[in-house]
């Protein structure tokens, strides 16, 4: 399984192989990118719906940090 892969030091999150696309997955067919064209839908190159996204949260200028703290 893609999850179970390990983290690899040295590797930027957002290029672990435990994130990648899994386009090998029994379900690709449904979360593939597509767009709609008339009345048909075509595939095309992209992310999938159920691809990760990695992003960095930071708090605000103005934010109380006792209401941010875990």
């Amino acid at each position: 399984m893609q999850l179970e892969l390990p983290w690899e030091r040295g590797i930027a999150p957002s290029e672990q192989p435990r994130f990648a696309s899994s386009k090998d997955c029994q379900f690709w067919s449904i979360f593939k990118p597509r767009r709609r064209e008339g009345d048909k839908w075509v595939d095309i190159d992209g992310p999938g719906l159920n691809d990760w996204r990695i992003a960095t949260l930071e708090p605000k200028k103005d934010s109380d940090p006792a209401r941010t703290a875990l």
